[in-house]
């Protein structure tokens, strides 16, 4: 069913890839006297027998995922020249799964051969590596997320490593050799390092102790006519605005929703992960200007998960007004959104990955929506609502 949406929605790109995987396997192949892809050794008995079901199993994911996106990822490549999606686990596989990668892939010195040489997969997952490198070559290691760059670091480890490793591998590990790619991501600095990030962090919380976050009071939707066709401006903008203050001897009900106990394990999860990250977002969109890291379900939270989001978080209209009054997240949650606002106006929707343009557009519809949401949210939501976010 997966291959099936992607037909749906880029047949083209899926046209255009098997016509260049069915040149290179035609012409290119037979031109040059070392094959670029070529038959991996044997792998001995004694080998064979370290692949547990758990290997098994993550190589079957891989498998299944690059069949599935590697085709979506060529056209990324060729159309932005940059990394955008959240694919870096099944291009970039080592013998360590990502911790946010939901299937949870992997390889070992026993499962990696067969990769290169699967069938449905090898020549496209080669194709993009190459691509990579290309782009890598003209434009730097800026092409791939900073976050990603310890990926590729322990990927050339791994795959240099690997007596099996095909010549085309051991060229696209050259390539990329030759540039610096650091063994840790700021998510896996050492305990002291984030701790002093976390000490600074809280004394901006401290200054900002005075903002009120969880003003009482309900919202009034006001339908507004989308219109299409342009870059708005915040008159025009169909989320400018969607809701307004009701008056406080309103008779207006609110929803009655009743929280599941899903929707509290949602909500627990969701706390803890921005109790943990929210300072390091807010020291990376300083530093760089722009979103670095995998944390847009965190710091973007609608009510349904994301598809990438190894800890399944969301919120409904039940728990929503619970994470906005949460005295340990909720002001850090605030500057963080707010910086943002910043960094987009001033830099434009650039500052966010065009694969999370989709999840800014579900956020506003939802925080819009929500009756308790807090004039902070509501001022947050009209300021990315002069925005135009498609909603993917």
């Amino acid at each position: 069913m997966a291959d099936t949406e992607v037909e749906e929605c880029q047949p083209q790109a899926e046209d255009d890839c098997q016509w260049q995987v069915q040149k290179r396997r035609s012409t290119k192949h037979k031109q040059h006297p070392c094959p670029s892809v070529r038959q991996a050794a044997p792998v001995p008995a004694t080998q064979q027998t370290k692949a547990t079901k758990a290997d098994i199993h993550a190589l079957k994911n891989l498998v299944q995922k690059q069949h599935q996106l590697l085709k979506q990822i060529f056209k990324e490549l060729q159309q932005y020249g940059r990394k955008e999606g959240h694919w870096i686990w099944y291009v970039f596989p080592t013998d360590k799964a990502g911790e946010s990668d939901p299937a949870q892939t992997h390889v070992t010195q026993s499962t990696a051969p067969q990769l290169c040489v699967n069938g449905s997969t090898a020549v496209a997952w080669q194709m993009v590596l190459e691509k990579i490198c290309d782009l890598i070559e003209e434009n730097g290691t800026k092409v791939l997320p900073r976050i990603d760059h310890s990926r590729v670091h322990w990927f050339l480890q791994f795959w240099n490593a690997l007596d099996e490793s095909p010549e085309w591998m051991q060229a696209v590990c050259e390539r990329l050799g030759r540039f610096l790619w650091h063994a840790g991501a700021e998510e896996c600095q050492p305990q002291a390092a984030r701790m002093e990030t976390e000490e600074g962090f809280q004394r901006q919380m401290q200054k900002r102790a005075s903002v009120s976050h969880g003003r009482q009071g309900c919202f009034d939707v006001v339908e507004v006519q989308p219109q299409t066709g342009f870059e708005p401006s915040a008159q025009q903008h169909p989320y400018y605005p969607l809701a307004r203050r009701v008056a406080p001897g309103s008779t207006k009900q609110r929803t009655a929703c009743t929280a599941s106990k899903e929707d509290i394990r949602s909500l627990d999860a969701l706390v803890q992960k921005q109790r943990r990250l929210l300072g390091q977002i807010l020291k990376e969109l300083h530093k760089y200007g722009c979103k670095e890291g995998h944390w847009i379900w965190y710091v973007f939270p609608t009510d349904r998960a994301g598809d990438c989001d190894p800890a399944n978080t969301r919120v409904t209209q039940s728990t929503a007004p619970r994470l906005c009054a949460n005295d340990s997240t909720a002001v850090a949650w605030q500057m963080v959104l707010e910086q943002i606002c910043d960094l987009i106006e001033e830099k434009g929707m650039k500052v966010l990955p065009r694969i999370d343009h989709g999840r800014v557009y579900w956020f506003i519809r939802f925080w819009n929506a929500l009756e308790e949401s807090p004039e902070w949210m509501l001022a947050v939501c009209k300021r990315l609502g002069r925005f135009h976010w498609p909603a993917r």
